[in-house]
């Protein structure tokens, strides 16, 4: 990224690998900062909170069909 200044100076950044890829991978933190950001305008951030602590335990799920009734608006 190049910014120009109004005064002719320009600052550049080049950032190789960007936040949330591969080389550069979202710490749990984040992921479930993001996760929540896009899931609460739809389900409220109740749900979509109880929604991802479900997701954390999904290998301890019996039945994955009860996500069904908080992911479903």
């Amino acid at each position: 990224m190049e910014v120009l200044l109004k005064d002719g100076r320009s600052h550049r950044l080049e950032t190789m690998a960007a936040k949330g890829v591969w080389d550069n991978p979202l710490t749990p933190e984040e992921a479930e900062k993001k996760a929540l950001d896009l899931m609460a305008p739809a389900l409220g951030k109740k749900r979509s909170l109880t929604l991802i602590d479900a997701l954390y335990d999904l290998d301890r799920m019996r039945d994955v069909r009860v996500l069904r009734r908080l992911y479903s608006a």
